[in-house]
Formats: structure tokens, sequence, C-alpha cells
């Protein structure tokens, strides 16, 4: 997410999200300085971000729908197995 001050804008904001899984910053203080302001949505399909100014709630923004999409597995684990990890085959004729 972007903080864009370009109006002069300082003060604190908190951030909500329509995501209920959204690591999103919570609130934020801003200094008069364009920033970035780290954040992740985990539920898919569209989602939004709103800030919301903390000493007047009438300042506010939410952004455009953001469509969250599947991603493909990064790692597979397995638990439960005995240790160590024996594999039987059983024998063929041939």
């Amino acid at each position: 997410m972007r903080s864009t001050n370009g109006d002069g804008y300082a003060g604190t904001v908190h951030f909500t999200s329509t995501d209920s899984q959204a690591g999103v910053a919570g609130e934020y203080h801003s200094d008069q300085r364009d920033r970035y302001v780290p954040g992740h949505l985990k539920t898919l399909g569209s989602q939004t971000i709103t800030a919301t100014d903390t000493g007047n709630a009438t300042i506010t923004g939410t952004s455009n729908a953001i469509t969250v999409n599947a991603a493909a597995a990064s790692s597979l684990t397995g638990a439960g197995f005995p240790s160590p990890n024996t594999a039987e085959w059983p024998e063929t004729s041939r």
C-alpha cells in the first residue's frame, strides 16, 4: 500500500480490510512523506483495504477491488509417519 502525502497530510490512519485474514498495518503514523505501508491479503476473491484517520473518521479512503488468486504450493510437509520410514514391496514373478 502506498501512502501519498502530496497534500501535506500528517496524522494517524487505521487500516482495515474486507479480508478477515489480511495482514494490514493496523495503525500507521504519516509524517508528510510518501511511504509504502506493508500488507498482504490471503482470502481468495475480491477484497478491499480501507484507511481511516483516527482523529477524524470523515477522512477515509478505500482501495479499488483487489482480486486475490490462489498461488502454487511452495512446499509440502508430511507428518505422522513411523520413524525410520521403511517401505516393503511385494515380490512379483516374471
